[in-house]
Protein backbone atom coordinates (compact mmCIF):
# COMPACT_ATOMS: atom_id res chain seq x y z
CA UNK A 1 0.00 0.00 0.00
CA UNK A 2 1.16 3.47 -0.91
CA UNK A 3 2.16 5.95 1.92
CA UNK A 4 -0.71 7.95 3.05
CA UNK A 5 -0.11 12.08 1.65
CA UNK A 6 -0.73 14.54 3.81
CA UNK A 7 -3.05 16.46 2.47
CA UNK A 8 -3.92 19.50 4.88
CA UNK A 9 -2.49 19.93 7.83
CA UNK A 10 -4.48 22.04 10.90
CA UNK A 11 -3.47 23.52 13.60
CA UNK A 12 -2.56 21.62 16.87
CA UNK A 13 -4.36 24.24 19.46
CA UNK A 14 -3.34 23.20 23.08
CA UNK A 15 -6.46 22.18 24.71
CA UNK A 16 -9.51 25.11 26.43
CA UNK A 17 -11.37 23.20 29.06
CA UNK A 18 -14.61 25.85 29.77
CA UNK A 19 -16.46 27.15 32.46
CA UNK A 20 -18.94 25.55 34.00
CA UNK A 21 -22.28 26.28 35.52
CA UNK A 22 -24.35 23.81 36.86
CA UNK A 23 -27.53 25.36 36.16
CA UNK A 24 -26.67 24.75 32.83
CA UNK A 25 -25.81 20.84 32.80
CA UNK A 26 -29.06 19.81 32.26
CA UNK A 27 -29.14 18.08 29.24
CA UNK A 28 -32.35 19.51 27.38
CA UNK A 29 -32.84 17.85 23.98
CA UNK A 30 -30.26 15.11 23.88
CA UNK A 31 -31.23 11.68 22.42
CA UNK A 32 -28.35 9.15 22.35
CA UNK A 33 -27.19 7.01 19.41
CA UNK A 34 -25.99 3.75 20.63
CA UNK A 35 -23.70 2.73 17.47
CA UNK A 36 -22.52 0.40 15.66
CA UNK A 37 -20.37 -1.16 17.58
CA UNK A 38 -22.59 -3.24 19.88
CA UNK A 39 -20.74 -6.05 21.56
CA UNK A 40 -23.58 -8.63 20.17
CA UNK A 41 -24.10 -7.12 16.54
CA UNK A 42 -20.20 -6.78 15.78
CA UNK A 43 -19.71 -10.50 15.68
CA UNK A 44 -22.44 -11.24 13.16
CA UNK A 45 -21.12 -12.15 10.03
CA UNK A 46 -22.50 -8.93 8.07
CA UNK A 47 -19.61 -6.58 9.60
CA UNK A 48 -17.17 -8.54 7.87
CA UNK A 49 -18.28 -7.65 4.55
CA UNK A 50 -17.32 -4.54 2.50
CA UNK A 51 -19.26 -1.22 3.58
CA UNK A 52 -21.82 0.39 1.37
CA UNK A 53 -20.43 3.30 -0.66
CA UNK A 54 -22.43 6.42 -0.16
CA UNK A 55 -21.89 9.61 -1.77
CA UNK A 56 -19.23 11.43 -0.37
CA UNK A 57 -19.96 15.27 0.83
CA UNK A 58 -17.57 18.35 1.22
CA UNK A 59 -16.29 18.51 4.58
CA UNK A 60 -15.59 21.98 6.41
CA UNK A 61 -14.31 22.02 10.14
CA UNK A 62 -12.65 24.50 12.20
CA UNK A 63 -10.95 24.08 16.26
CA UNK A 64 -10.49 26.69 18.60
CA UNK A 65 -8.85 26.24 21.93
CA UNK A 66 -9.17 28.71 25.05
CA UNK A 67 -8.19 28.83 28.79
CA UNK A 68 -11.13 30.70 29.97
CA UNK A 69 -11.35 32.84 32.63
CA UNK A 70 -10.13 31.90 35.79
CA UNK A 71 -7.37 28.89 34.62
CA UNK A 72 -3.89 30.72 34.01
CA UNK A 73 -2.97 27.20 32.04
CA UNK A 74 -4.85 25.57 28.68
CA UNK A 75 -4.70 21.36 29.87
CA UNK A 76 -6.54 20.39 26.72
CA UNK A 77 -5.01 19.55 23.42
CA UNK A 78 -6.54 19.37 20.12
CA UNK A 79 -5.46 18.39 16.48
CA UNK A 80 -7.32 17.40 12.93
CA UNK A 81 -5.27 16.16 10.57
CA UNK A 82 -6.37 15.64 6.98
CA UNK A 83 -4.87 12.69 4.79
CA UNK A 84 -5.32 11.55 1.25
CA UNK A 85 -4.78 7.46 0.98
CA UNK A 86 -5.83 5.81 -2.39
CA UNK A 87 -7.73 8.66 -3.13
CA UNK A 88 -9.86 8.50 -0.17
CA UNK A 89 -10.15 11.97 1.95
CA UNK A 90 -10.05 10.90 5.52
CA UNK A 91 -10.06 13.75 8.34
CA UNK A 92 -8.84 12.38 11.91
CA UNK A 93 -9.27 14.62 14.92
CA UNK A 94 -8.56 14.63 18.35
CA UNK A 95 -9.37 16.32 21.46
CA UNK A 96 -8.03 15.44 24.94
CA UNK A 97 -8.26 17.70 28.41
CA UNK A 98 -4.94 16.45 30.51
CA UNK A 99 -5.21 15.74 34.46
CA UNK A 100 -2.58 15.66 37.30
CA UNK A 101 -1.61 19.87 37.46
CA UNK A 102 -1.05 22.05 34.96
CA UNK A 103 2.30 20.91 33.24
CA UNK A 104 1.55 17.47 33.82
CA UNK A 105 -2.11 17.80 32.38
CA UNK A 106 -0.81 19.68 29.34
CA UNK A 107 1.89 16.96 28.67
CA UNK A 108 -0.36 14.31 29.02
CA UNK A 109 -3.15 15.59 26.90
CA UNK A 110 -0.60 16.40 24.46
CA UNK A 111 1.32 13.38 24.21
CA UNK A 112 -2.06 11.26 24.22
CA UNK A 113 -3.49 13.31 21.12
CA UNK A 114 0.06 13.22 19.49
CA UNK A 115 0.66 9.21 19.84
CA UNK A 116 -2.85 9.07 18.74
CA UNK A 117 -2.63 10.96 15.50
CA UNK A 118 0.68 9.74 14.54
CA UNK A 119 -0.80 5.41 15.25
CA UNK A 120 -3.79 6.43 12.75
CA UNK A 121 -1.87 7.97 10.22
CA UNK A 122 0.50 4.97 10.26
CA UNK A 123 -1.85 2.28 10.25
CA UNK A 124 -4.50 3.64 7.66
CA UNK A 125 -1.47 4.01 5.30
CA UNK A 126 -0.74 0.52 5.80
CA UNK A 127 -3.72 -1.20 5.44
CA UNK A 128 -6.87 0.99 5.17
CA UNK A 129 -10.20 -0.75 7.24
CA UNK A 130 -12.71 -2.44 4.42
CA UNK A 131 -15.26 -3.17 7.29
CA UNK A 132 -16.63 -2.06 10.82
CA UNK A 133 -14.67 -4.54 12.45
CA UNK A 134 -11.75 -3.53 10.83
CA UNK A 135 -12.17 0.20 12.03
CA UNK A 136 -12.72 -1.11 15.38
CA UNK A 137 -9.45 -2.60 16.04
CA UNK A 138 -7.64 0.47 13.86
CA UNK A 139 -9.30 2.62 16.64
CA UNK A 140 -8.84 0.63 19.37
CA UNK A 141 -5.43 0.16 18.82
CA UNK A 142 -4.54 3.93 18.34
CA UNK A 143 -6.31 4.46 21.62
CA UNK A 144 -4.52 1.69 23.35
CA UNK A 145 -1.18 3.16 22.23
CA UNK A 146 -1.61 6.41 23.46
CA UNK A 147 -2.75 5.03 26.98
CA UNK A 148 0.53 3.14 27.12
CA UNK A 149 2.85 6.10 26.19
CA UNK A 150 0.89 8.42 28.45
CA UNK A 151 1.11 5.47 31.56
CA UNK A 152 4.80 4.96 30.82
CA UNK A 153 5.50 8.73 30.96
CA UNK A 154 3.78 9.06 33.91
CA UNK A 155 5.97 6.37 35.58
CA UNK A 156 9.12 7.88 34.13
CA UNK A 157 9.44 11.19 35.06
CA UNK A 158 8.48 11.93 39.01
CA UNK A 159 7.04 15.24 38.39
CA UNK A 160 4.10 13.72 35.96
CA UNK A 161 3.60 10.57 38.67
CA UNK A 162 -0.51 10.39 38.49
CA UNK A 163 -0.97 12.24 35.30
CA UNK A 164 -3.52 11.63 33.25
CA UNK A 165 -6.26 12.68 30.45
CA UNK A 166 -9.28 12.43 28.57
CA UNK A 167 -9.08 11.69 24.97
CA UNK A 168 -11.59 11.59 21.94
CA UNK A 169 -10.84 10.14 18.54
CA UNK A 170 -12.94 10.57 15.64
CA UNK A 171 -12.18 9.76 11.76
CA UNK A 172 -14.44 10.76 9.03
CA UNK A 173 -14.40 8.68 5.71
CA UNK A 174 -16.79 9.59 3.40
CA UNK A 175 -20.16 10.29 4.95
CA UNK A 176 -19.06 7.84 7.63
CA UNK A 177 -17.96 8.85 11.07
CA UNK A 178 -16.09 6.59 13.60
CA UNK A 179 -15.32 7.63 17.16
CA UNK A 180 -13.90 5.68 19.93
CA UNK A 181 -13.57 7.82 23.48
CA UNK A 182 -12.83 7.27 27.20
CA UNK A 183 -13.43 9.94 29.89
CA UNK A 184 -15.91 12.53 29.44
CA UNK A 185 -15.14 14.25 26.10
CA UNK A 186 -18.24 14.90 23.27
CA UNK A 187 -19.08 14.22 20.40
CA UNK A 188 -22.39 15.56 19.09
CA UNK A 189 -24.42 15.54 15.75
CA UNK A 190 -26.59 18.71 15.09
CA UNK A 191 -29.63 18.28 12.53
CA UNK A 192 -30.04 22.74 11.43
CA UNK A 193 -33.54 23.57 11.35
CA UNK A 194 -35.18 27.26 11.34
CA UNK A 195 -37.33 26.58 14.66
CA UNK A 196 -35.88 23.92 16.10
CA UNK A 197 -32.23 22.00 15.65
CA UNK A 198 -32.15 18.56 16.72
CA UNK A 199 -28.98 17.40 18.67
CA UNK A 200 -27.69 13.99 19.44
CA UNK A 201 -25.34 13.41 21.75
CA UNK A 202 -23.15 10.48 19.89
CA UNK A 203 -21.10 9.76 23.16
CA UNK A 204 -21.86 8.65 26.81
CA UNK A 205 -19.69 10.80 29.87
CA UNK A 206 -17.07 8.52 31.81
CA UNK A 207 -17.91 9.72 35.21
CA UNK A 208 -19.04 8.31 38.45
CA UNK A 209 -22.30 10.12 38.26
CA UNK A 210 -23.28 8.90 34.67
CA UNK A 211 -22.57 5.45 35.63
CA UNK A 212 -24.76 5.61 38.61
CA UNK A 213 -27.49 6.94 36.26
CA UNK A 214 -27.29 3.77 33.76
CA UNK A 215 -27.11 1.25 36.44
CA UNK A 216 -30.29 3.16 37.76
CA UNK A 217 -28.87 4.26 41.03
CA UNK A 218 -29.52 7.62 40.97
CA UNK A 219 -31.91 9.61 38.50
CA UNK A 220 -30.92 12.38 36.14
CA UNK A 221 -32.57 15.06 38.68
CA UNK A 222 -29.97 13.51 41.11
CA UNK A 223 -27.31 13.48 38.90
CA UNK A 224 -27.42 17.44 38.64
CA UNK A 225 -27.08 18.08 42.14
CA UNK A 226 -24.88 14.77 43.07
CA UNK A 227 -20.81 15.60 44.93
CA UNK A 228 -18.93 13.79 42.65
CA UNK A 229 -20.84 14.80 39.39
CA UNK A 230 -17.49 15.99 37.85
CA UNK A 231 -15.58 12.81 39.10
CA UNK A 232 -14.18 10.60 36.31
CA UNK A 233 -14.39 6.77 36.32
CA UNK A 234 -12.44 6.37 33.23
CA UNK A 235 -9.45 7.91 31.90
CA UNK A 236 -6.13 7.45 29.59
CA UNK A 237 -2.59 6.66 31.18
CA UNK A 238 -3.43 5.66 34.75
CA UNK A 239 -3.81 1.70 34.36
CA UNK A 240 -2.02 0.10 32.02
CA UNK A 241 -5.46 -0.98 30.00
CA UNK A 242 -8.63 0.72 29.97
CA UNK A 243 -12.21 0.10 28.45
CA UNK A 244 -12.24 2.71 25.81
CA UNK A 245 -16.03 2.66 24.01
CA UNK A 246 -16.96 2.97 20.24
CA UNK A 247 -19.64 4.31 18.22
CA UNK A 248 -20.35 5.28 14.23
CA UNK A 249 -22.41 7.20 12.39
CA UNK A 250 -23.19 8.42 8.70
CA UNK A 251 -23.40 12.00 8.38
CA UNK A 252 -26.33 13.58 6.02
CA UNK A 253 -26.05 16.57 4.13
CA UNK A 254 -25.85 19.98 5.96
CA UNK A 255 -24.97 17.49 9.33
CA UNK A 256 -23.24 19.07 12.04
CA UNK A 257 -20.48 17.42 14.17
CA UNK A 258 -19.19 18.46 17.35
CA UNK A 259 -16.40 17.79 19.46
CA UNK A 260 -15.86 19.51 23.08
CA UNK A 261 -14.15 18.96 26.41
CA UNK A 262 -15.93 18.73 29.18
CA UNK A 263 -16.44 22.82 30.02
CA UNK A 264 -18.88 23.66 27.08
CA UNK A 265 -21.29 21.24 28.59
CA UNK A 266 -21.13 22.80 31.68
CA UNK A 267 -21.96 25.52 30.90
CA UNK A 268 -24.02 25.44 27.87
CA UNK A 269 -27.24 23.66 27.33
CA UNK A 270 -27.78 20.71 24.53
CA UNK A 271 -30.18 23.06 22.54
CA UNK A 272 -28.06 25.96 23.25
CA UNK A 273 -24.80 24.00 21.16
CA UNK A 274 -27.60 23.10 18.29
CA UNK A 275 -28.76 26.70 17.56
CA UNK A 276 -25.04 28.47 18.26
CA UNK A 277 -24.33 25.63 15.70
CA UNK A 278 -27.11 25.63 13.55
CA UNK A 279 -27.08 29.18 12.94
CA UNK A 280 -23.11 29.82 12.94
CA UNK A 281 -22.47 31.00 9.22
CA UNK A 282 -19.07 28.58 9.16
CA UNK A 283 -17.45 25.96 11.17
CA UNK A 284 -15.23 29.10 12.72
CA UNK A 285 -18.06 31.16 13.63
CA UNK A 286 -19.78 28.72 15.57
CA UNK A 287 -16.44 27.26 17.58
CA UNK A 288 -15.82 31.25 18.33
CA UNK A 289 -19.13 31.74 19.77
CA UNK A 290 -19.44 29.03 21.50
CA UNK A 291 -16.41 29.47 23.61
CA UNK A 292 -17.58 33.45 23.86
CA UNK A 293 -21.16 31.79 25.41
CA UNK A 294 -19.03 29.61 27.67
CA UNK A 295 -16.50 32.68 29.08
CA UNK A 296 -19.29 34.85 29.52
CA UNK A 297 -20.70 32.58 31.98
CA UNK A 298 -17.98 32.41 33.79
CA UNK A 299 -14.83 30.53 32.13
CA UNK A 300 -13.78 28.89 35.64
CA UNK A 301 -12.48 25.94 32.83
CA UNK A 302 -10.76 25.39 29.74
CA UNK A 303 -12.33 24.59 26.85
CA UNK A 304 -12.24 23.59 23.46
CA UNK A 305 -14.46 22.93 20.55
CA UNK A 306 -13.76 20.89 17.22
CA UNK A 307 -16.99 21.68 14.19
CA UNK A 308 -17.80 19.89 10.82
CA UNK A 309 -20.17 20.57 8.40
CA UNK A 310 -21.06 18.68 5.98
CA UNK A 311 -22.44 19.74 2.59
CA UNK A 312 -22.88 18.00 -0.83
CA UNK A 313 -20.20 18.65 -3.38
Amino acid sequence: MPQPRTFVVLRRAASFRCPSSDCHQAHLSRTYNPGCYNPRRIDQPKHEVSMAQHPSLAIKYAQRSDAGRQRRSNEDTSAVHELLIEGRRTVIAAIADGMGGARAGGEASELAVSIAVQTLVKRLGASFPTTERQWQTTLSEALQTANAAVHDRSHSTRRLNGMGTTLLIAVLCGRRVRIIHIGDCRAYVVRPAVRRPQITQLTADHTVVAELVTQGAISMADASLHPQRHQLARTLGVAPDVEPELTARTLRSGERLVLCTDGLPLHVADNEVARVVSDAESPQTACDQLIELTNARGGRDNVTAVVFVADRN
